[in-house]
């Protein structure tokens, strides 16, 4: 007999990842994911399959925001962790002789909002986080590249000229930081 919901598929990793990712580094995520998903298992009794689900959880979640600029691409990504986490469940539920569909209905569907509520949790707390620890992300640079930002329109009622070059160095800028592998979000945003 197994319960219906497993409690540990809820365990919250990739919203971790997703704000480490977005604040820090990815690799970074990636690194104290890992070391959270070990420190997890290890209060479970060393159970090698929580392990399993939280590490694979943890490495898609690193990968799928890595280099995403946007709030919508992180809700795409919890989308797709939450995927890669049903997977999982049913994965783990087949190597250990689950055949229940009682089992499976809930822990599939616990472990697809794992990954949905971690991306919300993580558009919830990330601007906190941005201003407790005074750190400009990408999101924030996004905002201050929009143009219609009240400086920017300032800037083309005032001086049509000196915004139309502030435009076009900020495009230039842009691609030659693409080329060289920069962050061009923030070579944007310099360029204004």
């Amino acid at each position: 007999y197994y319960s219906a919901i497993d409690i540990r598929f809820m365990t919250p990793i990739p919203m971790a990842s997703m704000l480490l990712s977005f604040l820090v580094a990815p690799g970074l995520a990636l690194l104290c994911g890992t070391v959270i998903c070990v420190l997890t298992a290890m209060s479970f009794n060393m159970d090698f399959s929580l392990f399993v689900f939280l590490f694979i959880s943890n490495c898609a979640t690193a990968f799928l925001t890595y280099r995403k600029y946007s709030r919508s691409e992180l809700i795409w990504a919890g989308y797709f962790v939450g995927i890669i986490n049903l997977i999982l469940v049913v994965t783990l539920g087949c190597v250990g002789d689950i055949y229940a569909w009682t089992w499976f209905v809930p822990n599939m569907g616990v472990a697809m909002l794992n990954g949905v509520v971690s991306s919300m949790l993580s558009l919830a707390i990330l601007p906190y986080f941005e201003s407790m620890f005074q750190m400009t992300t990408r999101q924030t640079l996004l905002e201050l590249s929009n143009l219609n930002h009240p400086l920017l329109k300032r800037l083309m009622l005032s001086a049509p000229g000196t915004y139309q070059h502030s435009i076009m160095v900020a495009n230039l800028a842009e691609a030659a930081a693409e080329t060289v592998l920069a962050d061009p979000v923030l070579t944007r945003v310099g360029a204004y």
